[in-house]
């Protein structure tokens, strides 16, 4: 039985996801060797759901399997997203470099991460991809900025090796399902890593409360991530039980992972999901790089981890909500609310900012207007999510097609936020607030005029 490819995460674990992921990946056939091996197939799987309790038993397996897997990326996103948060206010000479070198090198990476899944196997070139994370976070305490930089490099082609082989695996457990629950495993097991968004920001919380500095809570974070990446080690290797298809389809070449990317890009409904896909990429950018600098002055370290645990919260809850919405009444509800969100949103940040007619005088040293920003922000990025990852699976042929829109999607996010890192510092807040603003009604108005060709039939290109 044929399956798109699930989709992934972002570097920073939100659940950009179903994310996107440069999704280079090819399907990788095992043909069930013997009947005993057909046994362990949950066969009773079908359209209807479970029929048995042998089938309920297999997929209480794979979502124990599933459950351990989100918690050990819980745990490394939770120790990087707050080491993120805080990389402009420890580097604010290079902050939004380092930013803009972690998700460049990401796209990088993804480049190569396909071939570094068939050397080491997806659980240990997910292990390897995240050692790279802890060796990061454990780099912002040395004070130098070379060796930040360098190390940036490194987690951005982790990232992409962690990212892309985590999509596989995803892949091969709704294969080896019977295909009926992918919904169900992909939002369990991204509801359980976007949960980072809330413990690492309550624990960022109690630690600067209790008196510590944001170097102690650095290195606080540097353990939680190690044992993460710890708990790696015993990931199931997630091996094929089912065949995919009638054929194997053999490893793409570099050459053949380019220009099928290329080739996807120039397909219209490409261009329409373009702005969506930017549009996500320039919130991110805004949201780990500027937006902690229009804290008020004395709100001190905590400010920001409130801030960012709105953020995560408001995440984790649509990540699941957007789901149920999506299956019940479609896409609409989902590009309204991110279109709604997303003007409020930059309109009440614009308003914030220093102005005779502004709020600012009234609200802008208060920390309660930001909370506000960040669970707005934190539904745009959930939302958004939602309405490019379920259009690009519906829009897509499975297999290789559907690899090349995930790595369509990760080159357009990525160079977004690479972009608006590196050119941002170059331009006011304020025209940046506008700039994200303008993408919102242009993305949820692209989106909404063209729906057809996000949500038809994908014989057509």
């Amino acid at each position: 039985m044929s399956s798109p490819l699930l989709p992934v995460e972002g570097v920073d674990g939100e659940a950009v996801t179903p994310s996107a992921s440069l999704g280079f990946v090819t399907r990788r056939i095992s043909r069930i060797p013997s009947s005993k091996d057909n046994a362990s197939i949950p066969a009773a799987l079908d359209d209807d759901g479970l029929k048995s309790s042998k089938a309920s038993g297999v997929v209480r397996g794979y979502t124990l399997k599933t459950v351990y897997l989100g918690l050990a990326f819980c745990l490394i996103f939770t120790a990087f997203n707050v080491a993120q948060a805080y990389i402009t206010i420890l580097y604010p000479t290079i902050g939004t470099l380092t930013l803009a070198t972690i998700y460049g090198f990401f796209a990088l990476g993804s480049l190569v991460a396909p071939q570094v899944g068939d050397a080491l196997g997806i659980k240990w070139a997910m292990a390897v991809g995240s050692v790279f994370f802890v060796v990061f976070i454990g780099c912002l305490e040395t004070g130098a900025d070379g060796i930040v930089l360098l190390s940036a490099a490194g987690v951005g082609m982790g990232s992409g090796t962690l990212w892309i082989n985590q999509g596989v695996w995803l892949s091969r457990l709704s294969a080896n399902t019977g295909g009926s629950m992918t919904g169900y495993f992909t939002g369990l097991f991204f509801t359980i890593c976007n949960a980072n968004g809330i413990v690492g920001n309550i624990l960022a919380i109690i630690l600067l409360e209790a008196g510590l500095s944001i170097d102690m809570m650095i290195w606080g974070m540097f353990v939680a991530g190690g044992i993460g990446c710890s708990m790696m080690v015993l990931v199931d290797p997630m091996h094929s039980t089912v065949p995919i298809g009638n054929d194997t389809q053999p490893a793409m070449t570099f050459k053949d992972q380019l220009r099928s990317v290329r080739d996807v890009a120039k397909m219209k409904k490409s261009l329409v999901i373009l702005p969506c896909i930017w549009l996500q990429g320039c919130n991110l950018a805004f949201m780990f790089g500027r937006l902690p600098d229009m804290l008020p002055n004395d709100a001190g370290g905590v400010a920001v981890a409130q801030v960012f645990l709105c953020y995560g919260a408001l995440q984790c809850i649509f990540s699941y909500v957007n789901g149920v919405i999506y299956d019940r009444f479609g896409w609409k509800p989902l590009v309204r609310s991110f279109l709604l969100t997303g003007i409020f949103a930059y309109s009440v940040l614009v308003s914030l900012l220093p102005s005779e007619y502004g709020l600012h005088g009234t609200f802008g040293h208060l920390v309660e207007p930001f909370l506000l920003i960040g669970g707005l922000l934190g539904h745009l990025d959930a939302t958004l999510n939602t309405a490019i990852n379920l259009a690009m699976s519906k829009a897509y042929r499975p297999g290789n097609e559907t690899a090349a829109a995930f790595g369509f999607y990760r080159v357009g996010f990525c160079s977004a936020m690479a972009l608006m890192n590196i050119l941002g510092g170059a331009f006011e807040i304020g025209w940046i607030m506008v700039w994200n603003g303008a993408w919102v009604a242009v993305a949820g108005w692209l989106y909404e005029r063209h729906a057809a060709e996000m949500q038809g039939s994908v014989a057509d290109p």
